[in-house]
């Protein structure tokens, strides 16, 4: 028998309250995605190192010269920010070649750098030193001074997830956020200095390298998996969910194994190549799966609850990456980067991308916690009346200084008109607008309201009662449509006066 796409909105709801084995291993994967990183950074922190992190100039390669991004100690240190090392004691870093470091570092060891630094070259004696636990602490207070707006964004990112997640653990769509956000949070915990990478053991630099590419078998494959199964699981989701797992996610993760094996273990550098492709090949499934989900389920789903939480989702993505955009175009076309306005709107920003994941995790939740139409109706209609009345404010006080600045002098009285006149519009430009919205865009409420308001002109003046039901029954028909319409009349009481049957 084949299955149709109808909802029982009860049992789903307690399916997906119920914690099962799956839920439970997707709670154990999410764990072992934030203790990971910090595990693996604190491991590396008893070799010893310039007390810098640092990053290839090179994208998908090994060697070559090394960009100083953070300080992981507050020592003092002949090193600066973007400071780009270029040779070790007198021997250049090669691309595709392990950085000349001598065999057998110690702690308290001096090694010349040849530095790259504001377009002069320097040289430098740097002491090597151990990091400590502290220094994990640092370089986050760090990432908080740079980039507050990212910092916060991340850390309420996994706090939706996770309760979202506790609240479904039996959801797809929740196990998938829950994974998405505790990555996302998890390589920030991360610190890397790829300049001293191939000092560590072979085991540690291939679990660190393993975990820095998550972005090709849990960040990326979580988005398109997400897309196929939220609101609805899409036909590759329901007929070959393990198939589906497997290309997007399991491919990715086995290549990424492999490579990294060959790199650390087998030292076959070229084998460092197969993961830019492999950021391609899941970067492709998300750019291209998940426009094309979201296109068909606009089209395609017709039930009331999904068609609900299809609406939140829309609703997330647009406001969730429109207003970091506007924010973003502002902050670079009005200020230069070091104002402090422009930092500050950019942290709005940031913000403003937890739009998507609330509006996500409601829709999730059930859409029934908040009323999706009414918030889309009065986020259009006030950001309209905001527009308009902005619009005419600024121009009637630019008309108004022109006519009244001859005979004042000054612009007061120009800008106190404006403001009583945009007070004074404010109430029938709503009116017409909100009007205009539901005409457009809510035309079902629209009607309903206009055939209640009709039917209570009718009742008032209506003297014949098989004509007020004949109304009653098509006003219920045209506003609630249901399959089918039925009155029933009350026999008349004879302890009752004439005149008092029931409807």
């Amino acid at each position: 028998m084949a299955q149709t796409n109808t909802y029982d909105p009860t049992a789903t709801d307690r399916d997906e309250r119920r914690w099962d084995r799956w839920g439970r291993l997707t709670l154990a994967i999410g764990v072992v995605l934030l203790v990971w990183p910090v595990l693996t950074t604190l491991a590396t922190y008893r070799y010893p190192t310039d007390g810098w992190s640092s990053t290839p100039i090179e994208s998908f390669s090994i060697g070559g010269p090394q960009r100083l991004t953070e300080p992981l100690t507050t020592q003092a240190t002949p090193l600066q920010a973007d400071d780009v090392v270029v040779a070790l004691d007198g021997r250049p870093l090669l691309a595709n070649t392990p950085p000349p470091l001598p065999p057998g570092l110690a702690e308290g060891q001096v090694i010349r750098y040849t530095l790259e630094r504001a377009g002069q070259t320097v040289k430098v004696d740097v002491t090597l030193i151990r990091l400590g636990p502290s220094a994990l602490l640092l370089d986050q207070l760090q990432l908080f001074r740079s980039n507050p707006g990212n910092s916060l964004f991340v850390f309420a990112m996994l706090s939706i997830a996770t309760t979202v997640f506790v609240l479904r653990p039996g959801s797809l769509a929740a196990r998938y956020l829950f994974l998405f956000a505790a990555f996302d949070f998890g390589i920030g915990l991360r610190t890397s200095s790829d300049l001293y990478a191939f000092t560590y053991p072979s085991w540690l630099s291939f679990l660190s390298g393993i975990y820095g590419f998550g972005w090709v078998y849990i960040f990326l494959p979580c988005i398109t998996l997400l897309a196929l199964v939220f609101p609805v699981r899409k036909w590759p989701a329901r007929r070959f969910p393990r198939l589906l797992s497997l290309a997007v996610s399991g491919l990715p993760l086995a290549a990424s194994v492999v490579a990294n094996a060959m790199i650390w273990f087998g030292g076959h550098l070229s084998a460092y190549r197969v993961l830019s492709p492999l950021t391609f090949y899941a970067a492709c499934w998300a750019l291209i799966v998940v426009p094309v989900v979201l296109l068909h389920n606009l089209l395609t789903i017709h039930e009331p609850l999904a068609r609900a939480q299809m609406r939140w989702l829309a609703f997330g993505l647009g406001l969730g990456f429109i207003v970091p955009l506007i924010t973003l175009l502002v902050s670079v076309e009005l200020w230069p980067v070091s104002d402090p306005r422009r930092e500050a709107i950019l942290v709005v920003g940031n913000l403003a991308l937890l739009i998507f994941p609330i509006c996500l995790a409601i829709g999730i939740l059930r859409y029934r916690l908040f009323d999706i139409d009414v918030i889309i109706r009065r986020t259009t209609s006030y950001a309209i009346i905001t527009g308009l009345l902005a619009l005419v404010y600024f121009g009637s006080i630019v008309v108004l200084q022109q006519l009244l600045s001859p005979f004042t002098g000054d612009s007061t009285p120009a800008v106190v008109l404006s403001t009583l006149f945009i007070a004074a519009l404010f109430l029938p430009v709503r009116r017409r607008v909100q009007d205009w919205i539901d005409r457009r865009f809510n035309r079902t409420r629209y009607d309903a309201e206009k055939t209640l308001a009709a039917f209570a002109a009718t009742a008032r003046d209506e003297t014949d009662l098989d004509a007020l039901l004949a109304e009653l029954v098509r006003v219920i028909q045209e506003t609630m449509q249901p399959e089918h319409v039925s009155v029933w009349l009350r026999p008349a009481d004879s302890s009752r006066p004439p005149g008092e049957d029931a409807i």
